[in-house]
């Protein structure tokens, strides 16, 4: 997955979401804006994973709300979403897990075998059309949300999904460092993956971890455990060189990123079980390098600043650390930065021994 981009016009594909959730807050929010309350954001986080499936799981709306329903249109202008569900639920009341007042709902009309809700028409008899205004989208904070892994659950409360949604989850800070491969060019930006990594102390991902390392008596055997989740639980996906950023919860319950999206769920999982590692920048890729005593049998290890440091490759499934082998090796000679985790740890350009700066923004 592409690490450059030619341009600061390509910074919109970084961090969507961060970006898209509507009502968040953020840290440049002035002083005069309205005060959003956590119901606000938390209904802003849910809508904003309604219209944005791809970062969610396929039973979102039902494990959020308690109903099988598809969004099908969200009219932002108007302030209205428009829902379809299968006449089961609709006779069962469920639709009320959309909206806990029957009389904010606007229902489809049917018209010969069709049903007509403004300019939706649908010839499905068993489903039932819908309206709802975005400000009386149900928020039920006893709810919560989860991924099943074979023996392995993943939840999260919506008390977590808003510390994600907010990103104070996150390390957060500036999403782009600035690179100048040379005087004569332009430029370059830079994703700064440490902006999406959790530190520690997330509950739901500490809950993860303690199943995922339950058993492990090694700080190298937890490393490997993580991973093990990671290369085989997550699947690999390109999008066609396009950067786009999905936040640890993300990754998880759509169960697929690229190279970004992989290397930030492990450090995030090492993370809770405080594995010291570092994060490093390829040309075209990223990946992670845990400290510990791990075998050096693929020669993927190297030093910096006095401490062993070995290869974790997130998207080769069933990657052993210091073992497996790949058809173009990681090695020091093929690395262009290096960087700590943290806030604002600047990315290590190791060709001019030096950092490089955020970009304002």
């Amino acid at each position: 997955m592409p690490t450059f981009y030619q341009s600061p016009l390509f910074c919109w594909l970084i961090l969507p979401l961060l970006l898209l959730t509507a009502g968040c807050s953020t840290s440049s929010q002035v002083e005069t804006s309205p005060v959003v309350s956590d119901e606000d954001d938390l209904r802003g986080a849910l809508l904003t994973y309604l219209r944005h499936p791809r970062f969610a799981h396929d039973d979102f709306c039902e494990q959020a709300f308690g109903i099988q329903a598809k969004m099908e249109r969200y009219d932002r202008a108007a302030g209205e979403i428009y829902f379809s569900t299968d006449s089961a639920s609709f006779l069962e009341g469920k639709h009320l897990g959309l909206c806990a007042n029957v009389a904010d709902i606007t229902f489809g009309e049917r018209r010969g075998k069709y049903q007509v809700l403004d300019k939706w028409v649908n010839s499905q008899d068993d489903r039932v059309l819908m309206r709802i205004p975005a400000e009386k989208l149900r928020v039920d904070t006893t709810r919560a949300l989860h991924k099943d892994f074979g023996d392995i659950r993943y939840t999260l409360s919506m008390k977590e999904l808003l510390g994600f949604s907010r990103s104070t989850a996150l390390y957060n800070g500036p999403v782009l460092a600035e690179y100048t491969p040379d005087p004569a060019t332009e430029p370059v930006a830079i994703a700064n993956h440490c902006a999406t990594i959790t530190p520690f102390g997330e509950p739901s991902l500490q809950r993860l971890v303690d199943q995922l390392t339950a058993g492990a008596s090694s700080q190298e055997a937890k490393a490997q455990a993580l991973l093990d989740f990671v290369t085989n639980e997550i699947g690999y996906t390109g999008l066609g060189g396009m950067e786009i950023f999905f936040r640890p919860n993300e990754v998880i319950f759509s169960q697929k990123a690229d190279c970004s999206g992989k290397t930030v769920l492990y450090a995030s999982l090492l993370e809770q079980a405080k594995i010291p590692y570092m994060l490093v920048y390829l040309p075209s890729h990223i990946c992670v390098a845990v400290q510990g005593d791990f075998p050096t049998t693929n020669d993927m290890h190297f030093t910096h600043e006095g401490i062993q440091y070995t290869i974790a490759e997130t998207t080769a499934e069933g990657f052993v650390i210091g073992e497996s082998l790949l058809q173009m090796p990681i090695t020091e000679d093929t690395f262009e930065f290096l960087q700590y985790p943290g806030k604002r740890t600047r990315l290590y350009d190791l060709a001019e021994k030096d950092s490089l700066p955020f970009l304002k923004g």
